[in-house]
């Protein structure tokens, strides 16, 4: 017999980008003070045969890194330009 379960849904990111190993996640917050966004990065990497992520990063991943940040912060920035003009 299945009993229904009492969790919240897991919040998920507005955004998403990745390169190689390396992923950046956006997370849209509403406040009384407006909306801002927060941003995540993770390390993914395989340990046998499960998916894991981490919070370090090698020096080999910091042109991954840079890449991501900079996608980032360009959609970030995109969310905040007012809609075209409609002729």
């Amino acid at each position: 017999m299945k009993t229904k379960s009492n969790k919240t849904p897991k919040a998920q990111p507005v955004k998403q980008f990745r390169s190689r190993s390396v992923k950046a996640a956006i997370w849209k917050n509403v406040t009384d003070k407006g909306t801002f966004f927060n941003l995540t990065l993770e390390r993914l990497f395989k340990a046998g045969e499960k998916w894991r992520s981490s919070s370090t990063f090698g020096i080999g991943d910091t042109s991954d890194m840079e890449m991501v940040i900079m996608e980032a912060r360009e959609w970030v920035a995109d969310q905040f330009q007012p809609a075209p003009a409609k002729a």
